[in-house]
């Protein structure tokens, strides 16, 4: 799935971001939530199912 996605540019340099599912995540949420950023940002922050399903959970 990566090489579909800008199949030019080399993913191996450049800042390390997010993941594509992560973006997937965040996006989905906040359109079906109708959130502005902050509430995305807080909900990606502090909601522990959230952080698990996006992969930034510790636990």
């Amino acid at each position: 799935m990566n090489r579909e996605i800008a199949p030019k540019v080399d993913k191996s340099t450049g800042r390390p971001g997010m993941t594509l599912w992560s973006i997937l995540v965040c996006g989905v949420l906040r359109l079906d939530l109708n959130a502005d950023y902050g509430r995305l940002h807080e909900l990606v922050n502090q909601h522990k199912t959230l952080r698990e399903i996006v992969g930034t959970s510790s636990v």
